[in-house]
């Protein structure tokens, strides 16, 4: 720890510089006293938010919080943290980038933020550049750190990062019941397939235990959602599952965490995660089966929510992000801007030609390729933690990536008896073929499909379709195809010639839980299975197949 007087204009305010989260925790109440004291607030600014960041990523990262005093009085906080494994020396808000604002914690008064430069330039040795991401011009934090930073002669850019949208209706408080949106054609549209596929349902999830298992499924229809496009789910990432895990726990008790649900005769088809702080929804996170692409499910669930949000009283924060929906609903847009500090006139200059060139003909062409921006926003997610040099010693090694890669093994089914305590959060059962869409549904397939029609076919010969739900939430689906001699099994060269032979197809939402799940489910379709003479083979990646071995709950055919 270290501790500093301010400049002479603020002799009265003290900074003490904290580098252990241990001795982060004891601030915590105070920290939610100073959000609820600031003019602009968000869910983003509280300890529990701040909490679970770090819980998920706090290994990656060095903490650097000053705490600012009057006396004895905490008046402010400003989080910084500074990556651990990076060749830049470069201090940024605790949170970056998974928090849609950002700003110092308390009061942001011109005497504060001067104090609060005046130390961070004292102590220059700890850093290079120091970045305030995501700060709304709603705040008056960007405005007096502009103008303190000019009267200190540092070396500044800022830019606007990010256009925010908010809604609050302005008619008479006695129809904000009876307030509805504008909707489309395409919304009508969904309407009426939704209502002929059995009728449809939007509602708030209530209990912790639903919850969590809607959350493993928002995982899964995020991750089936963006892949094979040029910016892949960011829950592929385990930190970035680990955070929204995190958040739940946290805020789950104060009422805080708002999940919704839109369901399709009774299958998920969208579901969110946001938040609630003073009667202010901030919208954060969404997602939807790809099975219902052409129907517009965001479209309409966002519609559909934000809608039934209005009626019941809140005002909505759709936070950072252009999407086109949000700017047709909002009533007001904001900006959010980045300020970075800079210990060199020389470091300013680069950047600021950096973005000129950026918004260049030729580079926007550049960004319009698909290619390149999957390349870009693999190299932006390693830059984010290992800092730019690191983000291109690591994109382009030929070190393994942490990609799952499929593989085909053969067992021996010697045990297929074998089951695994259930305890309590899994369900597992056996399809029916009436339960053709809601297994479809889960698999990403399409409405009316080819790969529907085929499902339908395996039923009808005699294969049999399993599945496991988390909480009432459909994880994992298995078909073990039926054992039938003049079936011809999948030809390889690594692969043995059978005369019985079960083949299994899983299908397991990438979560936290994926081994799990997948144990669970195998050793419930092993179950089913005939006792004696047949083998099994199983494609799925080398790091379940390493963990099914480990376990014996398999034993490979030699």
């Amino acid at each position: 720890m270290n501790s500093q007087p301010s400049d002479r204009d603020s002799l009265e305010v003290t900074f003490e510089l904290i580098q252990e989260f241990d001795a982060v925790t004891p601030l915590s109440d105070d920290w939610n006293r100073l959000v609820d004291n600031q003019p602009f607030k968000s869910i983003y600014q509280t300890w529990e938010f701040h909490k679970a960041w770090w819980q998920a990523f706090g290994h990656d990262y060095h903490l650097y919080l000053l705490a600012a005093r009057r006396g004895t009085d905490l008046v402010t906080i400003v989080p910084l943290v500074k990556s651990a494994d990076s060749s830049e020396n470069l201090l940024q808000f605790w949170g970056a980038p998974n928090f849609d604002y950002h700003d110092f914690i308390g009061e942001n008064t011109p005497t504060v933020v001067r104090s609060v430069l005046h130390f961070l330039n004292q102590n220059r040795s700890d850093w290079d550049s120091i970045k305030f991401d995501q700060i709304s011009e709603r705040s008056d934090t960007l405005a007096n750190l502009r103008q303190e930073a000019d009267d200190m002669k540092l070396s500044w850019v800022d830019r606007e990062t990010d256009r925010c949208f908010y809604f609050a209706f302005d008619g008479p408080e006695d129809k904000q019941a009876e307030f509805t949106l504008r909707k489309g054609s395409n919304y009508k549209k969904a309407v009426n397939h939704f209502n002929r596929m059995g009728g449809f349902e939007l509602r708030r999830i209530d209990s912790l235990a639903e919850a969590e298992g809607l959350l493993q499924h928002l995982f899964h229809l995020h991750i089936d959602r963006w892949n094979g496009t040029p910016s892949p789910s960011k829950f592929c990432s385990s930190d970035n599952r680990a955070f929204y895990s995190e958040l739940l726990r946290h805020l789950w008790d104060k009422n805080q965490i708002f999940l919704m649900l839109l369901a399709v005769n009774q299958v998920p088809v969208a579901c969110s995660l946001s938040f609630e702080l003073d009667s202010t929804i901030y919208q954060y996170t969404f997602s939807y089966s790809s099975f219902f692409a052409k129907r517009s499910p965001g479209a309409f669930f966002v519609t559909l929510q934000s809608q039934s949000l209005v009626q019941s009283g809140y005002k909505l924060d759709f936070c950072r992000g252009s999407q086109e929906y949000k700017s047709e609903i909002a009533t007001q847009s904001f900006g959010n801007y980045q300020f970075q500090l800079y210990a060199s006139n020389r470091a300013a200059f680069v950047d600021r030609l950096y973005e000129k060139t950026k918004r260049s003909g030729a580079v926007q062409k550049l960004l319009a390729n698909p290619k390149f921006m999957k390349r870009k926003y693999a190299f932006d997610s390693l830059a984010a933690r290992h800092g730019q040099l690191g983000a291109l010693l690591r994109l382009f090694s030929s070190e393994p990536t942490e990609r799952a890669v499929s593989d085909l093994r053969v067992y021996t089914v010697s045990s297929p008896e074998r089951t695994f305590e259930n305890q309590g959060k899994f369900e597992l059962f056996e399809a029916k073929p009436t339960d053709d869409f809601y297994l479809a549904s889960f698999m990403g397939t399409v409405d009316e499909s080819p790969e529907l029609e085929q499902l339908r076919a395996q039923f009808r010969q005699g294969d049999r379709f399993f599945g496991i739900k988390y909480h009432g939430f459909l994880l994992g689906t298995g078909c073990l195809k039926s054992v039938n001699p003049n079936r011809t099994p999948p030809a390889g060269p690594d692969l043995p010639e059978m005369t019985t032979h079960l083949i299994c197809d899983l299908v397991i939402a990438r979560t936290d839980m994926e081994l799990e799940l997948t144990q669970y489910l195998l050793s419930h379709i092993l179950a089913h299975a005939p006792k004696t003479g047949c083998s099994l083979l199983l494609d799925a990646s080398r790091e379940i197949h390493a963990e099914l071995e480990a376990s014996l709950l398999l034993s490979p055919s030699r």
